[in-house]
């Protein structure tokens, strides 16, 4: 049965969320991260991402869109191939530089263009025992913190490149990939890695981002039941899906894109998933603040005494599982010290408060909502614009 959310119009959100965007102009392709913060490559990218995903990119100029073309292309290395995020000085396989590269390479294929350069990097993992390891000492298989977004740049570059090739080496690399991550997925949990930790918030997380290369491929994943019964356990009492009080940016679009192509579009528990989905909409779109973004939390506890508050507490202790409420409660007092006020990032050299409208998760938002919709058409009436995804690999593409 279709639900509609009472007072979510498409439109009206596109209006003010590309509202907030413009005050963010800094010129024609520079967007600071949020108020206190600069621009850099990542900030004009997520901007570039959120026009495109209300489908406004389609009405620009070509002239426009060369422009931003030869803006993103500026940022890439002659020799090797990578897209730098401005003076970059340090070592080129970090998570800055593929994040870069991988997010260039998304906004080029937006605006109908191509890297200047060959990626010359990608020859470093030109046999499967280098790719092999590289993802082993990165700790890939074992669901290393951080290592799901490093499986997922590799693949990216390697797809990337077999696209514009036809290379056949390519294509048995991305074989050996899939080989290599069915072979080290954790049975019991659908997730990568063996600890308590990884069987919750870190496992499904981290996981999310190998997901995206299967679901690109079309690739199916195994366990895909159990990986669907574990996210739906983490949903809280207000709907969302992070650890931490008011939801985060990453946590809830990884959740609602497993529990829609693991679970949804496979049969699997459809009315649960429908009412999860539901749920976790209402809970992201009411959490727009008032200048029209988004931001990572508005209900972050303030303080290590703000965690056990009465509103906290009932969020943290929230389902049946008291192991769900432990990481709840773990994150929560990890978050709440003074040091955590802001979030740091290497996007910008400023950081961002939980509860301030930036750029990353009014674009993840956004997406959360829009996958969301897409699937279960929750729109009241057909005067916003159509959600555009994007048709790059990566962080962004969506199928139904």
């Amino acid at each position: 049965m279709q639900k509609t959310i009472e007072g979510f119009d498409q439109a009206l959100l596109c209006e003010r969320v590309l509202g907030w965007v413009e005050s963010m102009r800094i010129d024609s392709m520079q967007f600071r991260m949020n108020e206190d913060a600069g621009a850099s490559i990542f900030t004009s990218c997520f901007a570039l991402f959120i026009y495109d995903l209300f489908d406004r990119v389609r009405e620009w100029t070509q002239d426009r869109r060369d422009e931003w073309a030869a803006f993103i292309q500026s940022f890439q290395d002659s020799d090797n191939g990578y897209f730098l995020p401005g003076a970059y000085q340090s070592s080129l396989n970090t998570k800055a530089v593929h994040q870069c590269t991988a997010f260039c390479l998304s906004a080029l294929r937006i605006l109908g263009n191509f890297p200047k350069y060959n990626l010359n990097f990608v020859s470093q993992w030109n046999t499967p025992e280098k790719m092999f390891d590289y993802l082993e000492n990165s700790g890939c298989f074992r669901g290393a913190p951080g290592s799901g977004n490093t499986a997922m740049f590799l693949a990216i570059f390697l797809t990337f490149q077999y696209e514009r090739t036809n290379d056949a080496v390519l294509l048995d690399l991305m074989e050996n990939w899939f080989d290599f991550f069915d072979k080290a997925q954790n049975p019991s949990s659908g997730f990568w890695g063996d600890s308590s930790r990884q069987r919750y918030f870190s496992g499904f997380q981290n996981a999310y981002h190998q997901f995206v290369i299967y679901h690109y491929w079309k690739r199916d994943i195994q366990f895909h039941e159990k990986i669907v019964d574990a996210v739906l356990e983490l949903q809280d009492r207000d709907g969302f899906f992070a650890p931490v009080p008011g939801g985060g940016g990453c946590y809830d679009l990884d959740a609602a894109d497993i529990l829609i192509r693991c679970g949804h579009q496979k049969g699997y528990r459809n009315e649960e998933i429908r009412d999860a989905l539901v749920r976790l909409f209402e809970a992201v779109y009411e959490s727009q603040n008032d200048d029209g973004g988004f931001c990572e939390s508005r209900k972050r506890p303030s303080s290590l005494g703000n965690v056990f508050s009465s509103r906290n507490i009932k969020t943290i202790l929230s389902g049946h599982r008291l192991d769900v409420s432990y990481w709840r409660l773990r994150a929560s007092l990890s978050n709440a010290r003074p040091s955590r006020e802001t979030i740091d990032t290497h996007w910008t050299e400023e950081g961002r408060f939980w509860h301030q409208s930036d750029m990353w998760d009014t674009w993840f938002r956004c997406l959360t909502l829009a996958e969301i919709d897409k699937t279960l058409d929750l729109s009241t009436g057909d005067s916003g614009p159509a959600w555009n995804f994007h048709k790059c690999i990566g962080l962004g593409h969506f199928e139904t």
